[in-house]
């Protein structure tokens, strides 16, 4: 299954960090530029079409599905559970 390096993240002003993501962008192997919503982007993961992954402190974490209590799915990485809000820190998509 391939996977997509995400590199940046568009957020809006919900006051909860993992769920203010809306977006999720990066390059593909050619370095065009791509984005995705979130909702776009647990299908994809959901019907295991792509993975996605974040490189922090120069190791790969993998993207999967989490969801609140109240059952909001939401992206989040592996190193989240030592590191926080890895998808939150990332700088903003054009």
């Amino acid at each position: 299954m391939p996977s997509l390096k995400i590199l940046c993240t568009r957020k809006t002003s919900r006051p909860e960090p993992h769920l203010a993501i809306s977006h999720v962008g990066g390059a593909n192997n050619g370095n065009l530029p791509w984005t995705l919503a979130v909702e776009d982007a647990i299908r994809t993961i959901e019907l295991k079409q792509y993975t996605f992954h974040v490189i922090l402190d120069g190791k790969r974490t993998e993207v999967f599905v989490a969801q609140t209590r109240a059952g909001e799915k939401y992206l989040k990485c592996t190193a989240d559970i030592l590191e926080g809000d890895t998808l939150s820190r990332l700088p903003d998509c054009p």
